[in-house]
């Protein structure tokens, strides 16, 4: 984990944990992360949550240039990574401009009728063909099932075992 968010340098969950004091400075942030993954070596899963959390401290250019440095060095090791983004948090033109620098885009979409949640994912942005681009997904007890195509697709983007 490196958080930046929290802001006693001394709150710790796991020892391996990293603490970034402050987001603004993205060297920090970016010293962190290439701790975080040395210890990991190669074929790596990340996960970043958030680039709208950058992007309350840093221009987008910055966030932008960030990320690049960050994708090219998940991809030198053949690690994988998921990036989110608080969709309609931002202008449509950082929205765009950080999706340039991404081969897949997923929007995920929840509906509310009534008592009913239904939920969504919407292909934006593939790196392959996709006969649907839009599939619902349903949450059921221990389990989460999304349309098989679907499935395959994000099983081959992560490089995981059908």
């Amino acid at each position: 984990v490196v958080d930046t968010h929290t802001w006693d340098q001394n709150l710790r969950i796991d020892e391996r944990d990293l603490i970034v004091s402050n987001p603004k400075n993205l060297n920090e942030v970016s010293i962190a992360i290439g701790t975080a993954l040395d210890n990991l070596k190669s074929n790596y899963f990340v996960a970043f949550d958030s680039i709208s959390g950058l992007l309350l401290y840093n221009s987008p250019q910055k966030v932008i240039s960030f990320l690049r440095n960050i994708i090219v060095r998940i991809n030198s090791e053949n690690g994988v990574g998921i990036f989110t983004l608080v969709k309609d948090a931002h202008d449509k033109y950082t929205e765009t401009a950080i999706s340039l620098i991404f081969p897949n885009i997923i929007e995920l979409r929840r509906i509310y009728e009534g008592n009913e949640t239904k939920r969504f994912m919407r292909i934006i942005k593939a790196s392959e063909y996709l006969r649907n681009e839009i599939g619902e997904i349903k949450i059921v007890q221990d389990d989460v099932i999304i349309p098989k195509d679907f499935d395959g697709f994000i099983r081959r983007q992560l490089n995981l075992s059908p």
